[in-house]
């Protein structure tokens, strides 16, 4: 896992980056600039192992700094995605795009498909200017099946440690990501298959962190969402769903009921939150069932 020395300068500004990048991460890298020049595009997904707040963008950077060292926050970062084929096309040839819709898990299906579905629709637009797209998102397996098997050219799987410590990351070739989305799908198992290689990365950012902060806050602003990822629809319905658990409790529905109809596959309410919904404290009727699904035991992927 050796890490090298690295210059890039940005022709536009004269200003020169370097820090140390892992060795055979460069290389494949070297490799689609090399592709790149004869007629290919490449989009790199960069995930964090089902996590957020792991170092994902740290990583992009890094690797958009080097794929196009005249990037900058405001033409190749996107964080709308309806903005993303606007983007690519004024790019023009070459470049780089770094795709972070921030909405730290897109955890519904909706949110899941329209974001499948911008990075689609960029391919088909955009796909003759021979650029590299980056694609940062928590789950890997969240992604559209085309994307993940087909359209894309790698993984890499950011990692923290059982100390909670950044700077390690997993990464898979096109073979490689294959067969772990085949083989972990289901359960979202990233022990699944294993990566080409591991490494690691410095905690460096070339580019402006504040800059790109404020570009993050005033789109989500202008998109309607809190900090909670909720746009104005969502933020309704929820306020609808938290009225009608109140009533049924008020009509005599125990917090165990009420969490029974209003969980789902993806999403499942504890105790502790539908105590607080209700505004009363907690159910004695809840079974020890219900709370083992919600261990304060964090585990992680160990290394061979």
């Amino acid at each position: 896992m050796s890490l090298i020395n690295i210059s890039v300068t940005n022709q536009k500004t004269g200003k020169v980056y370097e820090w140390k990048f892992h060795e055979m991460t460069k290389n494949n890298l070297d490799e689609l600039l090399r592709h790149n020049k004869n007629d290919w595009d490449f989009k790199i997904i960069i995930t964090g192992d089902g996590l957020t707040r792991v170092g994902k963008t740290t990583v992009a950077g890094q690797i958009g700094r080097y794929l196009d060292p005249n990037s900058d926050e405001d033409n190749n970062w996107c964080y709308d995605g309806s903005k993303l084929r606007k983007m690519g096309q004024t790019l023009g040839k070459g470049a780089v795009l770094i795709y972070d819709e921030a909405k730290e898990g897109l955890d519904s299906k909706k949110a899941m498909h329209k974001y499948s579905q911008n990075i689609l629709e960029y391919f088909c637009e955009c796909g003759c200017l021979n650029q590299f797209l980056i694609i940062i998102l928590p789950d890997f397996f969240d992604l559209n099946k085309s994307i993940a098997l087909n359209l894309s050219i790698c993984l890499i799987n950011v990692l923290v440690d059982n100390d909670f410590k950044r700077g390690e990351f997993e990464f898979y070739n096109r073979p490689a990501k294959r067969l772990l989305y085949i083989k972990g799908k289901k359960y979202h198992d990233y022990l699944a298959h294993k990566p080409s290689f591991k490494g690691r990365y410095i905690n460096y950012f070339p580019y402006d962190y504040d800059k790109l902060e404020k570009i993050k806050n005033e789109t989500r602003i202008k998109k309607g969402i809190d900090n909670e990822g909720l746009g104005k629809i969502e933020k309704r319905w929820k306020a609808r769903s938290q009225r009608a658990m109140c009533w049924l409790y008020q009509k005599g529905w125990t917090q165990k009921q009420i969490a029974n109809v209003f969980n789902s596959d993806i999403d499942k309410l504890t105790q502790q939150e539908i105590s607080r919904i209700v505004g009363k404290g907690k159910d004695e009727e809840w079974t020890t069932k219900n709370n083992k699904s919600h261990s304060n035991i964090i585990t992680f992927p160990s290394e061979d």
